[in-house]
């Protein structure tokens, strides 16, 4: 899996509306994200391929 996190991005209105801290917390959940389904190739049972609370919260979210 692979997402875009651009030179660009900054300047997206959309992203510039966002606190900074969601914005962060995004990037970190999708690499998070990007790193399960790398281990979810090997064994699939090792990431069920989605987030829950518990996921977030432990990521810095509320």
């Amino acid at each position: 899996m692979w997402f875009i996190v651009d030179d660009q991005m900054a300047d997206d209105r959309r992203i510039r509306r966002l606190p900074l801290a969601t914005v962060g917390l995004w990037v970190k959940l999708c690499v998070i994200h990007s790193k399960g389904i790398s281990m979810q190739a090997k064994d699939p049972a090792a990431y069920p391929g989605h987030f829950d609370k518990l996921d977030l919260k432990d990521a810095g979210g509320t």
